[in-house]
């Protein structure tokens, strides 16, 4: 017997079959209401439309909200993100893993924001892990796609969550590359200008290579021995991360010597583009010229521009400088990030192991390891 591909329900409501799933029409508040029934079995279609029909018969139905397409959602949650004051990279960045999810939606035919489901982002999941991409990548692209349907929620475009559920765990950080004293000052005397001078600031203050990239002499406070990092137009600290790093003696020395002709403080070499040589370095151009650096001189190319601050705070940490100042100098990080920059390196930890070597037995010994712990930082 051939199913039908249309049924009343009751007075008010019809089932119909759109492809292989069900739907119900009925009128609500003088409109026309068209929802899935999320079935493709007729038996199962005509009890949750018997739901439907009861439900208008005791006016317990509200009428659902207006099906709204998710390029629309993103236009908004994009705009959004402006009104918020969220620094332009990031909103860039919002907006690269929202079109790139829209694009897959496409191709699933999955049009508006409820038709969304967590199948949906476990297929996203996996084409992303199959072009290779870390877990932290998508983690964090899932949590995007996660708080712009909050944001669609919170601005009734959404009856219930699409991603009721979800669940996305934080993956665990990965120990940070990172260079001892010695490879630090073997980058630094093998370096020419004009990189010198930008892995001497990053290798003694800890800025990321964003930071200096914006760096203006207005930044730089020679009276006080600090330098600002501070938003400018055009440009937010990462987090809005606004704070004063100390000079070292060899910073304020680098930086005195400098030119003062541009109102940046690092300049990219002139060319033919820019023959004044007065725009602002580039990290990329930076990048390569250390790898080819590090090669010369025989170092792991893992490293890169990020790695200085990661020696930083990791040299920092190791001689003694309490977590609240590393804080201060270098802007947001989290506790457990912090924890993977402590690399002990390997003649302190020799030096450590023959100290507690040499050690002499005392007759008693601690019981209670949390009063050993009483003061201790972590």
């Amino acid at each position: 017997m051939t199913q039908p591909l249309t049924e009343k329900i009751g007075e008010r409501v019809t089932i119909y079959l759109r492809g292989k799933t069900w739907w119900a029409s009925y009128q609500l508040d003088r409109r026309q209401q068209r929802e899935s029934l999320k079935t493709n079995n007729l038996k199962e279609a005509r009890r949750k439309a018997q739901i439907i029909e009861l439900e208008l018969q005791q006016g317990h139905r509200d009428a659902p909200p207006p099906q709204v397409a998710i390029q629309d959602v993103i236009t908004d949650y994009v705009s959004h993100l402006k009104v918020e004051g969220r620094a332009e990279r990031t909103v860039d960045k919002y907006e690269k893993v929202l079109e790139r999810m829209l694009a897959m939606a496409r191709e699933k035919r999955v049009v508006h924001v409820s038709q969304m489901s967590l199948r949906f982002i476990d297929h996203f999941r996996s084409t992303r892990k199959e072009v290779g991409r870390a877990p932290k990548t998508i983690y964090i692209e899932t949590t995007i796609i996660r708080q712009m349907v909050n944001f669609a929620l919170s601005r009734q475009l959404l009856a219930k969550d699409p991603l009721k559920g979800l669940k996305n765990p934080k993956p665990r950080p990965t120990k940070q590359p990172c260079w001892s004293s010695e490879q630090l000052e073997q980058i630094l005397n093998a370096a020419k200008e004009p990189q010198l001078s930008v892995y001497r600031l990053l290798a003694d203050t800890g800025l990321r290579i964003g930071e200096a990239e914006w760096l203006t002499w207005d930044d730089i406070d020679f009276g006080r021995g600090v330098i600002h990092i501070q938003p400018k137009e055009g440009w937010t600290p990462k987090s809005g991360d606004a704070r004063q790093v100390p000079m070292t003696d060899r910073v304020r020395v680098m930086l005195e010597k400098r030119s003062r002709k541009t109102p940046w403080v690092f300049c990219a070499a002139a060319s033919q583009k820019y023959p004044a040589g007065d725009q602002q370095i580039s990290a990329r151009r930076l990048l390569r010229s250390l790898k080819r650096l590090l090669k010369r001189i025989g170092l792991p190319e893992v490293g890169k521009l990020h790695t200085f601050r990661h020696s930083f705070i990791s040299k920092a940490l190791a001689i003694g400088i309490p977590n609240a100042t590393v804080r201060a100098w270098v802007g947001h990080v989290s506790d457990d990030i912090l924890a993977l920059y402590t690399h002990v390196l390997d003649g302190q930890s020799q030096s450590a192991i023959q100290r507690f070597s040499a050690a002499t037995p005392t007759s008693g010994c601690i019981t209670d390891l949390s009063q050993s712990q009483k003061g201790s930082s972590t």
